[in-house]
């Protein structure tokens, strides 16, 4: 079993398959093989799902990640899926009782990415704005400091 951590790995085109959750739901099982690494030439298994407006974009973009061109359109269809390296986040989940490695992110290996950097001008305008948000917060959390205090700062601690 994969020790939970971040892994580089590569989707198996031959191994990945649409299928129906034990519920009678689609899956789509994924094969990822790990690329780098102390577990390199090792496999796991992610299970993606297609059933409601909230998992299907997921799965989607699970699938792109991997390289997936969906030609015509169609999810069922794996072109291109071991065209990318990914990295997978795994980690251990107990299932019926028993612990098992489970892939709970499909990433880019580009990492999580945005837009652009925010401008000087609009970093102070959007600082203005959020500044009642942060108020509110702080006085939510009993928190009326101005300053933050250093996660290990200790020196409230009464021992």
């Amino acid at each position: 079993m994969l020790p939970p951590g971040e892994y580089v790995a590569r989707a198996s085109k031959e191994q990945t398959e649409w299928g129906e959750s034990k519920n009678g739901k689609p899956e789509c099982r994924i094969v990822f093989r790990i690329e780098e690494g102390e577990h390199k030439g090792e496999s796991i298994t992610a299970f993606q799902y297609a059933s409601t407006p909230e998992n299907t974009p997921i799965t989607i973009k699970a699938l792109r990640t991997c390289g997936c061109t969906m030609p015509d359109d169609d999810i069922t269809n794996f072109e291109g899926i071991d065209s990318n390296q990914v990295r997978i986040v795994v980690i251990h989940d107990e299932h019926g009782g028993m612990m098992r490695a489970k892939v709970k992110y499909i990433n880019s290996l580009d990492g999580v990415s945005f837009g652009k950097p925010m401008e000087a001008a609009k970093r102070v305008s959007f600082a203005q704005q959020m500044k009642g948000a942060v108020i509110m917060a702080k006085s939510k959390d009993g928190n009326t400091s101005t300053a933050a205090s250093s996660p290990n700062d200790n020196s409230d601690i009464p021992f």
